[in-house]
């Protein structure tokens, strides 16, 4: 779909092809025409794809339907429609069996009703889906100034099995620093472990270069920067931060 997504918003001819033979295709197909519906620069032509959305928002594939939330709350957030006309999908999606489809439905919900989106962030921060909590936790802490959410996240990032969910939390524990003062010492406390201790390695850098990036001008930190680059022992690691710090 990346070879004809620059053509789809100037010939309205082959975008209507497109919408004309959606049905026709697969989920891989129906997939593929979402993320490229997704680069869709031309209002016009968004609004000629959402008389499709609504139908796609009920597919039998998860696959299919997260795609088509995503491009609905891109044309949300380029204000092509308005959140309130999606507000019966919105709750129906926030039960969807996908988690994923539930983490970009809560999205299109912040825009239609933050306080509702906020709620609703609250109940997931503890689902078993660390991609839909982790993602209910950033809303929380960067839209909702959540302070008690980020006291969770230090609690629950030791329990966080992935290595991406673990990169991400790293990123919210940085942005929580900045946020929340009376919550520095043991943010920090908890950085300063994944820094020196995580495994694989390549995580330890990962912290230590969201730290150097966002936070390096704050005195405990720049302290901190200062001790990785003085005492880490991995070799390749050891080799970057002599670089990097």
């Amino acid at each position: 779909m990346e070879e004809i997504q620059p053509y789809l918003s100037g010939e309205s001819a082959l975008l209507a092809r497109t919408l004309e033979n959606y049905r026709q295709g697969g989920v891989y197909w129906k997939g593929r025409v979402w993320e490229a519906f997704m680069l869709l620069a031309d209002s016009e032509a968004v609004a000629q794809v959402l008389s499709l959305t609504r139908e796609a928002l009920k597919d039998p594939s998860a696959r299919v339907r997260k795609a088509a939330w995503e491009f609905l709350v891109g044309a949300i957030q380029q204000e092509v429609t308005a959140p309130q006309l999606w507000q019966a999908e919105i709750q129906q999606a926030l039960k969807d069996s996908s988690a994923a489809v539930k983490g970009i439905a809560l999205i299109g919900l912040f825009y239609a009703d933050s306080a509702a989106a906020m709620q609703a962030a609250r109940s997931f921060t503890s689902n078993r889906s660390e991609e839909l909590a982790l993602l209910a936790t950033a809303l929380l802490i960067t839209r909702g100034k959540d302070s008690v959410t980020a006291a969770e996240l230090l609690t629950r990032y030791p329990c966080l099995l992935s290595p991406s969910s673990r990169v991400r939390a790293m990123s919210l524990l940085v942005q929580a620093y900045s946020e929340f003062p009376a919550l520095r010492p043991a943010l920090l406390q908890q950085m300063r472990t994944i820094a020196q201790t995580e495994n694989p390695w390549y995580l330890r850098l990962y912290m230590a270069q969201y730290l150097k990036a966002r936070l390096s001008r704050d005195p405990e930190v720049k302290a901190l920067l200062k001790k990785l680059k003085e005492e880490e022992t991995h070799p390749q690691l050891k080799e970057i931060y002599q670089k990097m710090l």
